[in-house]
């Protein structure tokens, strides 16, 4: 993990190195969509 910065708001962001390719890193925020994105997704299948 790293501190990152997020060059549309200027604010920083703790960044984590991905596990399959040592020059792609996530940001906090990306990793938190990602999340929810699977959730709902996961919620949408089983629910219609």
């Amino acid at each position: 993990m790293k501190y990152g910065v997020d060059t549309l708001l200027n604010e920083k962001e703790r960044m984590w190195k991905s596990q399959l390719d040592k020059d792609l890193w996530y940001s906090e925020s990306e990793i938190h969509d990602l999340i929810i994105n699977e959730e709902i997704n996961k919620l949408e299948r089983r629910f219609g």
